[in-house]
């Protein structure tokens, strides 16, 4: 009687191949598509890409044209105030920006961001009273508003050379956020001990 037990090595199947064949195509095929997508999901479209300064200029423009339009049609749409403020803000039409922004804020008194971004305009057209005085209606509306007390502490630091009231401010401001930074990065309790020291 003779045995068949012949150990064959090296030897595949045909079915053994064509099977490991078709599950790395397949394998492949849907690494590639989720690859695919992946990448596609992080490319920027067209419009996320950004514009070059004079695109961005251009559409400055037709919104802040739009805008106008708008507030001219609609004296009502407070929105419209604010966003044509920002704009005006954005491309450093200072005194624009404070015009509309008090129209703004006469239809709603009631906005600290409006108020802080009403005294940073009157910061920049070097009018730092002003600038206290719009960082304190802010203050007066949301006692708690952030970017008002680090912006007050600013204008009464670097130009009205009163430390002491500007360190007063940033102190408030690190009560309620210990954590809160300049838009640099430096830790204003960092700025407090730095201020305090100086005369």
């Amino acid at each position: 009687m003779a045995t068949h037990n012949v150990q064959k090595t090296g030897y595949v199947k045909t079915q053994t191949l064509l099977f490991a064949v078709f599950v790395s195509f397949f394998v492949g095929f849907f690494a590639g598509i989720v690859l695919t997508i992946l990448k596609t999901d992080q490319m920027p479209t067209a419009a996320q890409q950004p514009a070059n300064p004079q695109q961005r200029q251009e559409a400055h423009a037709t919104r802040i044209l739009q805008l106008e339009q708008e507030t001219s049609a609609n004296p009502k749409n407070t929105a419209a105030w604010i966003q044509l403020g920002h704009l005006y803000f954005d491309t450093e039409q200072y005194t624009e920006a404070i015009r509309t922004y008090r129209v703004a804020l006469e239809q709603e008194p009631d906005n600290a961001d409006v108020w802080t971004d009403l005294g940073v305009m009157y910061r920049r057209t070097k009018q730092p009273e002003e600038a206290i005085k719009a960082f304190d209606q802010a203050l007066k509306v949301d006692p708690r508003h952030k970017i008002a007390m680090y912006n007050k502490g600013i204008v009464l630091i670097h130009d009205l050379k009163d430390n002491k009231a500007g360190v007063e401010s940033w102190s408030r401001l690190v009560a309620i956020d210990p954590q809160a930074s300049a838009p640099n990065g430096v830790p204003v309790s960092t700025l407090i001990r730095e201020y305090s020291a100086s005369p």
